[in-house]
């Protein structure tokens, strides 16, 4: 009787045994697939501000159509997160779709503050330039003419530092919620996170006035 109690006993330590060794591995699955799109994420990011380096040889194209590309990355991201099963880790579901959405929410915003920096340089350009001829011609139709156009352009660039001012809350906050939805997936799922270097960067974008 004893030796059949010791031997359920030991039957029943190595079933458990097991099992924990089973929902380890579910559950460190799970951890792992959400990492791959934290990291994922990051890199995107990174990517982006990498481009916006001073002495980067990047066009406006460039940037656009990378942007474009890191945005359907991360809309794909987001469809497998939720259409995967995530049964035994729901904090790692969670932390991967906080930056996914994030990231996206952030490279959106980049590429609105990179178009409106562009808008607003184009028309000083051309209210420059409009000054300019200003200065060099006699001919009155041709004075009004240009005056027009440089009215215009600062127009221009009024609208878009309106909407840079405007624009302001809200990348701050969409900054902010990359910067804790990274630290949050560095926690919970073990990435490296983005480098000092970028979240220094990202911190000092829209400081509080």
């Amino acid at each position: 009787m004893k030796n059949m109690i010791q031997g359920f006993v030991a039957a029943a330590l190595v079933l458990a045994i097991g099992l924990y060794g089973w929902i380890h591995y579910q559950t460190q699955q799970e951890v792992d697939a959400g990492a791959a799109y934290a990291r994922k994420s990051d890199a995107l990011v990174m990517q982006q501000l990498s481009m916006l380096k001073d002495g980067a040889d990047v066009t406006l194209a460039d940037y656009f159509a990378a942007a474009h590309r890191a945005s359907d990355d991360l809309s794909t991201c987001a469809v497998e997160i939720d259409s995967r099963e995530w049964k035994r880790s729901p904090d790692a579901r969670d932390a991967a779709k906080a930056i996914c959405s994030a990231a996206k929410n952030l490279i959106s915003t980049l590429s609105v503050a990179v178009r409106l920096r562009f808008d607003r340089d184009s028309a000083k350009g051309q209210s420059d330039k409009a000054f300019a001829a200003i200065s060099k011609s006699s001919n009155s139709s041709e004075i009004e003419l240009l005056k027009s156009q440089m009215n215009e352009a600062y127009d221009k660039q009024i609208h878009s530092l309106d909407q840079e001012i405007a624009n302001r809350k809200q990348n701050r906050e969409r900054v902010q919620a990359m910067l804790e939805a990274d630290s949050n997936a560095v926690a919970v799922l073990g990435v490296p996170g983005l480098s000092q270097d970028i979240r220094n960067k990202l911190g000092g974008m829209y400081p509080e006035k």
